[in-house]
């Protein structure tokens, strides 16, 4: 973990060179025409670097805590309304449809598993085809685990990306914004509860992410 952590602190130094030199560079522009009234454009690059470098920063802040538990009974189900709640600006916004179906009570840390059902959920509304989002929530009993499926009628995840989509900073086909440490985050919050991360890619089209969770 420590040599994984170092290899993305590298990562994020790297990236955070061009906004912070966009940003030095811009304040200068300023500085320049002090007493004049501030370029329009000049300020909302400014503020762009600036979110950017603040998105590198906090995600590899939540990355490093993803591992940190406290374990009390969770009701997944209620934590899917609040998940609900939460994204329903971007699911209306989306036209999207999501369908849970009756979730089990867990051992696990509520805040993490909460951000996890979040992050998957909003990436199935993100990456949508041409038909209206639909995710459905489930998450039937396993032998030894809870199996909980996050499925959509998307874009679906190439082959080859299947496995490297759940590295820090991995982009998958598609994604051409934002920081790409979201399913890194699933995979280190799945971990740490004891249960393993996948996605599978239905023979009917779009994906399905699953996750196991310890009964």
């Amino acid at each position: 973990m420590e040599a994984e952590l170092r290899g993305y602190a590298d990562v994020v130094a790297h990236d955070l060179r061009e906004p912070i030199t966009g940003i030095a560079h811009l304040v200068t522009l300023l500085e320049r025409g002090a007493g004049a009234p501030a370029d329009p454009e000049a300020l909302a690059l400014l503020r762009a670097s600036t979110e950017r470098a603040r998105e590198l920063i906090d995600g590899v802040l939540v990355y490093a805590r993803a591992g940190e538990l406290r374990r009390e009974p969770v009701a997944l189900g209620q934590l899917m309304d609040e998940v609900a709640t939460d994204l329903r600006p971007s699911l209306e916004a989306a036209g999207a449809t999501l369908e849970v179906a009756e979730l089990p009570a867990v051992e696990g840390d509520a805040r993490q598993l909460r951000r996890l059902l979040q992050n998957l959920v909003g990436n199935a509304v993100k990456f949508h085809g041409e038909a209206p989002p639909r995710v459905e929530v489930s998450a039937p009993q396993g032998p030894e685990d809870w199996v909980v499926t996050v499925r959509d009628n998307g874009l679906g995840v190439a082959h080859d990306d299947v496995e490297r989509i759940f590295g820090m900073f991995a982009r998958a086909r598609g994604e051409a914004e934002g920081t790409s440490i979201g399913l890194a985050v699933c995979r280190r919050v799945v971990e740490a509860h004891g249960g393993r991360i996948w996605v599978e890619q239905p023979e009917d089209g779009g994906s399905a992410f699953r996750f196991t969770l310890p009964r």
